[in-house]
């Protein structure tokens, strides 16, 4: 098969045309593969991270509020707190479907399903939970009401008593006498029986309550005795009812103290409730710490699960960058050959012609070219040879006859139009090539373009990175000074309770001097009984130091009530400091791996930032690639240009032998045909 020039560039170039396509095309493919990966991680991946991530969340808030039950000291604030839970597992439940709704694989399915079981037996336990709060709170709001009336009903009963001891008959002076002293034996118990009662309600053993019941009903025995006494003094003298009076108050605290439902049988029942409460406590924490640690077991999965898809993506960049590469460098070594092969194919005959025509324009007409090929410069060879023995036989015949050298012109004329076509139609078929790698230069354009975006995002990325790097520096700081703060604060609130301890002390001391007190009002009111009319004076003096004992006896166990109150409240404020310093600490620890893990992702993202850089310049060169070979094409383009236009003056040029044979016959002595 001969092939001409023209089809051979136009051969050369569809070569190149379809390596440039076979280039695009697997560009166009490795960025679909990026594109596919790109999409699982953000349509499955990041999905199942987020997902996962909020089920945490909201399962640590719960775990939080649950933490809170024990503290609640009303029914409202109990019931917000419950509600409060809920709306929180309606929001977990809500991410759990949204996440089971995701395609899982098995393991994290697995997983899911795990945490599910978990999370239902925790929510259970907060349940019950709530329920033992709900009773220990209706337990002490039922001893609040119980204290209140039992307190009335005593303070009523010993303003009795002292009403009693106020008695005034001096012709019955010695039945008023052991009718206060009475009085004041069952006013002694009744202050133990009272002092015994308010000590019984911050109780927190079951063994201690019941040994304060014990040493309290032995107390009411004792005054079951001294009533009987009075009310037999009572039925030898009229106390205008007073006896019968503190009876009753007496039997209403009695019944509140022995009867159904008394202090220490709901006392007991809080205490049960409570024990209750804290063995659910203890079992709701180790079921939260199970369903975190596998809600921290499905973030590892899903977050290894993301690398893989990631190193997926890495994967295609890498494999992209090497076919481009590899298709670079076979295109630019097609594009050599052919176009050493090209001009080859142009010169070669060219040089031949070029010598021919020299030795022609010398005046030797003996030589003739040799046709190896039937293109276009085997065709302008043989035209060639044709002009060599048509001047043969016109310069053999020009003295003879100057018509045949007309008709040898208008022949040559021929040739050149000829030739002139040719040369039109190479015009042609190197304007659609021109057309063809402008078009190729604009799609490498593009290319460039994207990989320029491409750069730009993932230096955004890495301004981004470093952004959250440092917020998260500013955090661990900040947290470190709420550290030290809470050591502080814990510091001072241990001095706090050692001072209520001393005051303690101090207090007991004076309850000591209070019941000494007591005791000595108490005998110098029975000496001032025994002194008759003497001692009355000394005796009222007795009474007034004696009441003001009791009353610096309750005022001591209401201060003392309170410093252990404000102890306690001490003790749990420090607690809560030093959690709170734990989550400080733990926070600062999360804090640091968060550093560690965004210095990873900056890492990963320079690196991709990198690479980024190398795909751009690869598609600079390809560019600049493209270029040079549209370049060349222009170049051919305009020599095609000029040898139409020098075909058309040589065209011309042959119009002119027929004007110029005469002037040529002078010339034929110069040729040699032989």
């Amino acid at each position: 098969m001969n092939l001409k020039i023209a089809h051979k560039i136009i051969i050369g170039f569809t070569v190149i045309l379809l390596l440039l396509i076979l280039a695009s095309v697997s560009s166009i493919a490795i960025l679909a593969n990026i594109e596919k990966a790109t999409t699982q991680v953000d349509q499955l991946a990041l999905p199942i991270q987020r997902e996962s991530n909020a089920i945490q969340v909201k399962l640590l808030t719960q775990a939080k509020q649950a933490s809170q039950i024990s503290s609640q000291a009303n029914l409202q604030a109990l019931e917000a707190l419950e509600q409060a839970f809920v709306a929180q597992g309606k929001q977990l439940n809500n991410h759990k479907q949204q996440l089971q709704a995701l395609s899982l694989d098995d393991r994290t399915a697995t997983q899911l399903k795990s945490f599910e079981g978990q999370y239902q037996s925790f929510d259970q336990t907060v349940q019950q939970m709530f329920a033992h709060e709900t009773r220990l709170v209706a337990y002490k709001q039922q001893l609040s009401e119980l204290e209140e009336g039992l307190n009335l009903h005593l303070d009523e009963a010993a303003a009795l008593l002292v009403d009693l001891t106020y008695l005034e008959d001096y012709e019955q002076q010695a039945m008023i006498d052991r009718i206060a002293g009475a009085a004041g034996q069952i006013e002694g118990w009744l202050i133990n029986v009272t002092d015994a009662t308010k000590g019984v309600l911050i109780l927190t053993e079951t063994g201690e309550v019941e040994a304060s019941e014990e040493v309290i009903l032995q107390a009411i025995g004792n005054i079951d005795q001294q009533i009987s006494y009075l009310v037999r003094l009572g039925e030898d003298y009229n106390t205008d009812g007073i006896i019968e009076l503190f009876v009753e108050e007496f039997e209403k605290s009695k019944v509140l103290l022995t009867g159904s439902d008394n202090v220490f049988d709901i006392k007991l029942a809080q205490l049960a409730e409570q024990a209750k409460l804290t063995q659910a406590t203890q079992l709701s924490n180790e079921q939260v710490e199970q369903a975190i640690a596998t809600v921290v077991a499905m973030l590892e999965t899903v977050d290894n699960n993301l690398s893989y898809l990631q190193q997926e993506v890495f994967d295609f960049v890498g494999n992209g960058q090497m076919i481009t590469i590899i298709t670079l460098l076979v295109s630019i070594g097609a594009s050599v050959v052919i176009a050493f092969i090209t001009i080859r194919a142009m010169i070669t005959p060219l040089t031949r012609i070029n010598h021919i025509l020299n030795d022609i324009a010398n005046g030797n007409l003996s030589k003739q070219l040799n046709v190896e090929s039937e293109d276009e410069y085997g065709q302008l060879s043989n035209n060639v040879n044709s002009v060599v023995s048509h001047l043969k036989a016109l310069i053999a015949e020009i003295g003879q006859n100057s018509s045949a050298l007309n008709l040898a012109a208008n022949q040559s004329e021929n040739e050149l139009q000829s030739v002139a076509v040719s040369l039109g139609s190479q015009q042609e078929t190197v304007s659609e090539m021109t057309d063809m790698t402008q078009a190729l230069s604009s799609n490498a354009d593009d290319v460039l373009a994207k990989s320029g975006d491409a750069e730009q995002q993932m230096t955004d990325a890495l301004s981004r990175s470093n952004e959250l790097k440092s917020q998260a520096n500013s955090t661990a700081g900040k947290i470190s000074n709420l550290s030290g703060l809470l050591d502080g604060a814990a510091e001072r609130m241990a001095v706090l309770n050692q001072e209520a301890t001393n005051i303690s002390s101090i207090l007991e001391t004076i309850q000591s001097i209070a019941d000494q007190t007591n005791l000595l009002a108490l005998n110098a009111a029975i000496e001032a009984a025994r002194a008759g009319e003497a001692g009355r004076g000394f005796s009222v003096v007795a009474d007034e130091v004696r009441m003001l004992a009791s009353r610096t006896q309750e005022s001591t166990a209401e201060i003392n009530a309170m410093i252990e109150s404000l102890q306690q409240q001490t003790g749990s404020v420090v607690s809560d400091i030093e959690q709170g310093k734990s989550g400080a600490q733990d926070c600062h620890q999360d804090t640091q791996q968060l550093l560690s893990t965004l210095s990873s992702i900056s890492v990963a993202i320079e690196q991709m930032h990198s690479l980024s850089g190398d795909i751009s310049a690869a598609a600079h060169q390809q560019n600049d690639l493209s270029n040079n070979i549209n370049a060349s094409i222009i170049k051919v383009s305009d020599v095609s240009q000029q040898s139409s236009e020098r075909s058309n003056t040589t065209l011309t040029y042959s119009q002119e032998v027929a004007s110029l044979a005469k002037q040529l016959e002078s010339a034929v002595d110069a040729f040699t045909v032989r």
